[in-house]
C-alpha cells in the first residue's frame, strides 16, 4: 500500500486492528498500534471500540468497564460503546448490570436506541422473564423508539418458545401497522408458535 503511493490513515489502521481482534490475533494489534502511533495517528472513538468489543465478547468485562470509563473521560464514548458493552453484560448473563448500564447512557448526554433494548429483551426471554421483556418494550415504545425486524423478530420468537403465541401475534399485527415487514425469520417463529399451541391443545383434549 505504502509502496503504490497510499499511505496508511486512521481508517485503515482500524479496519486491520478490528479484524485481528476478531481474530484474537493481539500480539499483531500491539504491534500495529505502536506502528500507529509512531506514524503520529491517533486512534478515535471506532478504533477504542474494537479492543472494547474484543473484550465485551471475550468477557474480560473488569477490563471493558475500565476502557469504557476511559472513553467517556476522553470524549469518545457513544451509543455504539454502550452497546457493545451492555452485550458484553448480557453474555454472562448480568441482566440487572446491563439495564442499569442503559439507564446510564441518557445521564452520559446519549440516548438508548433500539439495539439497546432488543439486546437485553433477547435475554431476558432466553431467561423465561418475558414480563420484564415487555416492561423494556413499552417502555422503549412510550420513548418514541420504533422497534425494527430483529426486534420483533426476537420477541415473536421467544413468545413462540415459552407458549404465548397469542402475546407473539399481537406483536406480529403491530409490525404491520408500524410499516415493518416481515420476513423469513418471522414467518419461522410463528411456526413454531403455531405447533406448540395445536401439541398443546391435543394435549389438554387428551387429559379431559
Amino acid at each position: 500500500m505504502i509502496a503504490d503511493g497510499c499511505p496508511p490513515n486512521v481508517v485503515t489502521y482500524t479496519v486491520l486492528i478490528n479484524n485481528l481482534c476478531r481474530s484474537g490475533l493481539l500480539s499483531s494489534v500491539d504491534i500495529l498500534c505502536k506502528e500507529m502511533l509512531a506514524g503520529r495517528f491517533l486512534p478515535n472513538s471506532f478504533t477504542y471500540n474494537c479492543f472494547l468489543d474484543y473484550l465485551a465478547t471475550e468477557g474480560e468485562l473488569e477490563k471493558a468497564k475500565v476502557l469504557h470509563a476511559a472513553m467517556l473521560e476522553g470524549c469518545l464514548a457513544n451509543t455504539v460503546t454502550f452497546n457493545t458493552l451492555i452485550k458484553g453484560f448480557c453474555k454472562v448473563g448480568q441482566i440487572q448490570e446491563a439495564i442499569d448500564l442503559m439507564q446510564k447512557v441518557t445521564e452520559s448526554g446519549f440516548f438508548p436506541d433500539c439495539i439497546s433494548y432488543s439486546t437485553i429483551i433477547n435475554e431476558l426471554c432466553k431467561m423465561g422473564d418475558t414480563n420484564k421483556a415487555f416492561e423494556l418494550w413499552n417502555e422503549m415504545l412510550y420513548k418514541g423508539l420504533k422497534p425494527d425486524i430483529v426486534a420483533y423478530n426476537i420477541l415473536i420468537r421467544w413468545c413462540s418458545i415459552h407458549g404465548e403465541f397469542d402475546k407473539g401475534l399481537g406483536i406480529y399485527s403491530d409490525m404491520f401497522k408500524n410499516g415493518v415487514q416481515p420476513n423469513w425469520d418471522t414467518y419461522r417463529a410463528l411456526f413454531i408458535g403455531a405447533s406448540l399451541a395445536i401439541r398443546k391443545g391435543k394435549t389438554l383434549l387428551l387429559t379431559t
